[in-house]
C-alpha cells in the first residue's frame, strides 16, 4: 500500500538561494573529495557546511516561516 505525502509543497526548489546552495554543495564535494586522508575531516566539515545552506533553506520552508 503506498501512501501519500502529505507535503506536496516543494516551491524552495524554484528559489535561485537553493539552487545556488545546491551548487556550492557539488562543487564542495568535488573539491573537498579529493583531499588526502590527513584533511577529511576538514573536508567533510566542510562539506557538511555547504549541505546545511541548503537543508536550512528547506526546513525554513517547509515550516512556512
Amino acid at each position: 500500500m503506498k501512501t501519500e505525502r502529505k507535503n506536496v509543497n516543494r516551491g524552495f526548489k524554484k528559489l535561485l538561494v537553493w539552487q545556488d546552495a545546491v551548487s556550492l554543495y557539488v562543487l564542495a564535494f568535488e573539491i573537498f573529495g579529493k583531499f588526502p586522508f590527513e584533511l577529511k575531516k576538514i573536508a567533510a566539515n566542510s562539506i557538511d557546511a555547504a549541505h546545511s545552506i541548503s537543508r536550512n533553506i528547506w526546513k525554513v520552508t517547509a515550516e512556512g516561516a
